[in-house]
């Protein structure tokens, strides 16, 4: 809008209510995945269209973990059938054939793509988040929740208390999955 002057604390105040609003939403959720590379944005996908609660926590400020500058250091990566398939009906994804049952992609086209897929399936990315530790119950036994804190806490060094998710199910990068 055209002439309307806007007050830098307006802008701070509308961006601390919306992060404490989601902060809040997603303090309890059905699944945490630690992790946002390319298993952990493709499980974000698939539970979040299940139907359940989902957030991904990913320690670096973006997404893709190791594919984004591929294996090595070229715009191109490989993968073969069935992940083949699943990325290119599943999540768009254009496959180069390459013949022996090799399909090369793109790696940012990939990691566009899986994020983009999971967010409109209703997955939430918290970027920033450096997964410290489990939290354990008793009666019954069980994983109840996830430590964390913001990896620029972390990074400086600074001492701080954690912050907590509940959950029900939680699932570690490379497809590794413990139930609470």
């Amino acid at each position: 809008m055209a002439g309307v002057s806007i007050s830098e604390s307006s802008i701070t105040r509308a961006i601390v209510r919306s992060a404490l609003k989601i902060l809040d939403d997603y303090s309890s959720v059905d699944v945490a995945i630690v992790g946002a590379g390319p298993s952990g944005m493709t499980a974000a996908y698939y539970l979040a269209k299940a139907g359940l609660k989902t957030v991904v926590l990913e320690r670096r400020f973006s997404f893709g973990g190791g594919i984004g500058g591929a294996a090595s250091h070229l715009p191109s990566i490989v993968v073969e059938y069935p992940v083949s398939d699943i990325l290119s009906k599943d999540f768009g994804v254009r496959l180069q054939d390459m013949g022996d049952g090799l399909f090369v992609v793109d790696p940012a086209e990939m990691m566009a793509k899986l994020a983009t897929k999971a967010i409109d399936a209703g997955a939430k990315f918290l970027l920033g988040i450096n997964v410290e530790d489990v939290i354990i119950r008793d009666n019954p036994p069980r994983i109840a929740g996830l430590a964390v804190y913001w990896s620029s806490i972390q990074m400086a060094n600074i001492h701080t208390d954690h912050s907590s998710l509940n959950l029900g199910l939680w699932l570690m990068p490379r497809g590794m999955m413990r139930r609470s």
